[in-house]
């Protein structure tokens, strides 16, 4: 039985100084599906180059998802009706329907043992290189129109909107202001729960392409340097975040204003090399670079890492740095 309007939610135990606590039910009986039709081609490493990409369609269903286990950027709900959890039964927040995967190693032809061997100064420049790959393309993952809470029954638990329409209409013209029909919600009426599914409207899609080009170079059995370039988000591809989803806030309801952190990164890393003068140069170089570029529109990080030996003490160092740009 929901309050009568403009009543005040009475909370257990408030005469024990406890405000507005309330109890907590941990039970056993949320549901969850997932059905997948998975696919995947591969090609073993042969003559320097190998591949495997992967298709997954998939459909992740439930009413309930916990929150310590949500993870892969979703988060935990909770049921808008304690005593009528089928009614959140809907897409889970990591539904995501399409997912395609591709990686990928090749060896550049150039170097002792490969196609092409110029030898001389150009053979130790040139050889030895390998590029890899991974390419990800994945669809919107789910999310519930909300509204300021009308039914007075406390924190604690999701408070909908009104679905009064289809939000994506025949015709309708998706944009980053206008990601779906904001006509097509309303907030609920005093004292009721709003009708909107758990999970209704998808958000943007998202993509990435990251691509690293390394060498391994060895003096001894136990000395070698490592040379690797590394771009994360290769085309800077944007990525934006959900649109705004509180049928309650009209400046920002059904807009995309964030975006995902468009992130370009490098890195440099020397290992297993008794050179520690040297090497720490370099990193000075590295950190005097991230200084510079830090005024402008990027952002660069630098850490310094160690390669131990048994007991401890240091065979090499390495330098990571990674450049963001801003938005």
């Amino acid at each position: 039985m929901l309050p009568a309007p403009g009543a005040s939610v009475v909370y257990p135990y408030a005469q024990y100084g406890f405000g507005n606590a309330f109890l907590e039910q941990i039970v056993t009986n949320g549901r969850a599906d997932y059905d997948a039709l998975q696919t995947r081609a591969q090609r073993r490493f042969a003559n320097g180059f190998a591949f495997t990409t992967a298709y997954t369609y998939s459909k992740a269903l439930g009413d309930f998802l916990d929150h310590l286990s949500a993870g892969g950027g979703a988060t935990g709900n909770f049921p808008r009706d304690a005593y009528n959890m089928g009614a959140d039964y809907g897409p889970l927040p990591f539904d995501i329907r399409h997912r395609l995967s591709a990686s990928f190693i090749y060896e550049l032809p150039f170097g002792p043992g490969r196609a092409f061997n110029p030898g001389g100064v150009a053979g130790a420049v040139v050889g030895g290189w390998a590029v890899n790959g991974i390419l990800s393309l994945n669809s919107g993952r789910p999310f519930s129109i909300s509204a300021t809470d009308r039914a007075g029954t406390g924190v604690g638990r999701r408070a909908a909107a009104d679905c009064i329409a289809d939000p994506l209409p025949s015709g309708f013209n998706q944009t980053n202001d206008q990601w779906f029909d904001v006509t097509a919600f309303a907030a609920p009426a005093i004292s009721t729960y709003g009708n909107c599914g758990y999970n209704t409207v998808y958000g943007p899609s998202s993509k990435s392409m990251n691509l690293s080009l390394f060498r391994s170079i060895s003096f001894s059995e136990h000395r070698r340097v490592e040379l690797r370039v590394e771009s994360f988000n290769l085309f800077n591809w944007v990525n934006y975040g959900f649109p705004g989803m509180s049928a309650s806030n009209l400046a920002t309801f059904g807009r995309i204003r964030a975006r995902k952190a468009i992130r370009v990164s490098c890195r440099w890393l020397s290992g297993f090399t008794s050179s520690h003068g040297s090497t720490r140069s370099h990193l000075a170089t590295v950190q005097h670079w991230c200084n510079t570029v830090q005024h402008g529109r990027h952002l660069a990080t630098v850490q310094h890492r160690c390669f131990p030996d048994g007991a401890g003490e240091c065979l090499g160092y390495g330098a990571d740095w990674w450049l963001r740009r801003r938005s």
